[in-house]
């Protein structure tokens, strides 16, 4: 009986390392794609005449879609579905563009910022949440 409880709770662990660095691969993914994003933003809002005033919304909606992207391969691939698995990437995606921007930039803490975690932790749960209903139709069809 002690043996199987010891099972389960290393299979458990098993399950949350698992499931802990598979968010941590996407959020990485998202981070870079995001990156990658942003730099072309920026060379083409250089060429273009833009207000200041859109920066923000911008890269809001490019760091969304990001991990939008990112949530949805890694949910597809098989890694890791569910909207909580999408939720926790994007939060962590919110967590490390807030600190970098805190760290190196001199933003203030804004409504923005709380935008910005609302897009980024919808956006993550959305794309887990499709890939997972795609999954399920492709099982479906098989």
């Amino acid at each position: 009986m002690k043996k199987t409880a010891v099972t389960l709770k290393a299979k458990e662990k098993s399950m949350a390392r698992r499931f802990a660095e598979n968010c941590a691969a996407t959020s990485g993914t998202a981070i870079a794609l995001c990156a990658a994003l942003l730099c072309a933003a920026a060379v083409l809002l250089m060429k273009a005449d833009v207000s200041h005033s859109l920066h923000e919304p911008i890269t809001t909606v490019i760091s969304a879609l990001a991990t939008l992207l990112s949530t949805y391969v890694a949910g597809a691939s098989g890694k890791s579905t569910g909207v909580s698995f999408g939720a926790i990437c994007g939060f962590l995606v919110f967590t490390v563009l807030f600190a970098a921007s805190l760290i190196f930039g001199d933003s203030e803490v804004t409504y923005q910022a709380l935008v910005k975690l609302l897009a980024l932790v919808s956006a993550g749960g959305i794309g887990s949440l499709a890939s997972a209903r795609k999954t399920k139709n492709n099982a479906l069809k098989i």
